[in-house]
Parts: C-alpha cells; structure tokens; sequence
C-alpha cells in the first residue's frame, strides 16, 4: 500500500481509500466547540510533525507545509504516533488524517473536529509488478487490503475492482 501521488504510473495498482485531515484536541479542550472557524484554527497552539523533504513533495505534506507558517506551532515530534499523545490534558490542535483520528479518539480522551482550511484528500493504493498481475496470491492480497480498507471506512472507499 502507498500513497497515490508516490504511486508509480508504470504498474497496476487498485485505490483502497482515501482520507481527509481533520483536528484533534483533547475532549477538555475548550478552547474549541463541535467546530471551529479558519480564524479560531490559526490563533490556537499547534503540535505537528517534523517533516522530511521527501514529504513536502506529497500533496497532504505540502498543504500542512504551507499552513505551518501560519500556524502556531508549539511542539514538533519525529514520530506521527506520538501527535494525540501531546494534546490530551492540554489546549494543543493537531492536523491529521480522519482514520487516525477516528482511531485515537476512541482510545485516548480525545475530539475530531473538522479541519476549517480547505486541504487536499489523500488516497492510498495497492500496487504491485505488472508481471505478477494475475498471480493468485497477488490478487489475494489486493482482495483482502480492499476488503480490511471497506470494513474501516466504507464511505470513501471506491467499489471492489482491479485496475490496470
């Protein structure tokens, strides 16, 4: 699985999701509602993490790059599983992706709210050689990653189908 704009246009891949960002606070927050203006998202504090230049070449990267002169940003971390941990118990916004979010949340005592800044969807796809196209345990795999992608989030996942 990968990302479609790290996607290699050379070889058959199949689209299991997509994603959008969204915030996550701490469920005590309140500094923030069910919602949140553009104005409200660009005056609070901000954890994030430090990106690689490999990442601002990545459509997601290069928006939260773009926002990061405007956010605040009070703490960076190297790691992206360590973000929902910086925010509980305080009045920090992180920027991430819906299905990580979704994830947290329910473990950890912590808030979606939708992102207020318009930001570009992410969409991740299986790809693999051409040559092992019609291999079964390829087309196994792929059935099964689009299978496991519907069961997490099945309204942005595009109908079951290979494609070239």
């Amino acid at each position: 699985m990968v990302s479609e704009a790290f996607s290699l246009p050379d070889y058959p891949s199949m689209e299991l999701f997509s994603d959008e960002l969204c915030c996550l606070i701490w469920e005590g927050n309140s500094k923030v509602g069910e919602t949140m203006t553009e104005a409200e998202y660009f005056s609070l504090r901000h954890a994030a993490i430090e990106h690689t230049p490999n990442a601002m070449r990545h459509p997601v990267g290069a928006a939260l790059h773009h926002l990061h002169g405007r956010r605040d940003i009070a703490v960076k971390t190297g790691a992206y599983s360590t973000l929902p941990r910086l925010v509980v118990g305080g009045d920090l916004v992180i920027t991430t992706l819906r299905r990580f979010a979704d994830m947290c949340a329910s473990t950890m005592p912590l808030r979606v709210v939708p992102c207020p800044v318009e930001t570009p969807r992410l969409t991740f796809v299986a790809q693999w050689q051409s040559y092992r196209d019609r291999e079964p345990i390829i087309l196994w795999l792929v059935e099964l990653m689009k299978r496991v992608s519907m069961q997490m989030a099945p309204a942005s996942v595009p109908e079951p189908g290979l494609a070239a």
